[in-house]
């Protein structure tokens, strides 16, 4: 993609994340190695889950510059390799979650805190979906984090459905039926953003823009 995009800045940009994802994810890798021996202490339990939750992070960044590099592509394929890098990033999403599952907590230490991916996920579609909301300055600021807010519920609708697949069925259909609703609620959130982007001075488009957000938080809540 990075070769195929017209504009320098942009092929920079998704060659930088790139190379972040690489990075961070051999930083796992290497966390894995070190902590693995010790992993029923909690601090190494910590370590391994950021190092995990940094390779989610370097993903985002990429799915992002990626989502304006494919937009000026010259072969007019940006779509359909957004897609394939999309799917790359749900296939990372469940290998995090899986590693993550090994993360147990040892009996002993029953009130130690253990992040999973989907809880880092959903803290990013709150935290965006909250920006949108309380958003005051310009109308770019506010399609960003609409955009930040649609890509981060995706990738939470993708989590609750790999995890249903590895679930009991009553917990499989809570999780399924959790996704459906997220699913919902994110595409009215891409509607909302598609109209405010066609007319972004309009004030209506931007407050149901900000409705959908408020919808988003809310099903996530629930």
């Amino acid at each position: 993609m990075a070769a195929d995009t017209t504009e320098p800045a942009l092929k920079e940009q998704v060659i930088h994340s790139a190379m972040k994802t690489a990075y961070s994810t051999s930083e796992l890798i290497a966390c894995t190695r070190v902590v693995g021996p010790t992993i029923d202490h909690p601090p190494c339990r910590e370590h391994l889950t950021e190092a995990a939750h940094n390779v989610a992070r370097a993903v985002e960044d990429l799915l992002h510059d990626a989502g304006s590099a494919c937009k000026r592509t010259e072969s007019g394929t940006g779509e359909q390799q957004y897609g394939d890098l999309h799917a790359a990033a749900r296939q990372v999403s469940q290998a995090l979650d899986e590693l993550i599952d090994h993360v147990k907590i040892s009996p002993g230490q029953q009130g130690y805190f253990r992040r999973t991916q989907q809880d880092y996920t959903y803290e990013q579609v709150l935290q965006s979906s909250n920006k949108v909301i309380t958003h005051q300055g310009p109308d770019a600021n506010l399609m960003r984090d609409s955009e930040a807010a649609i890509r981060h519920s995706r990738l939470l609708v993708d989590e609750f459905e790999n995890e249903a697949q590895r679930s009991q069925p009553d917990q499989r259909d809570r999780l399924l039926n959790a996704a459906r609703t997220v699913a919902q609620a994110t595409s009215n959130m891409i509607d909302a953003t598609k109209d405010c982007q066609s007319r972004p001075q309009s004030t209506e488009a931007q407050m149901a823009v900000k409705r959908a957000a408020e919808q988003l938080v809310q099903v996530g809540n629930d």
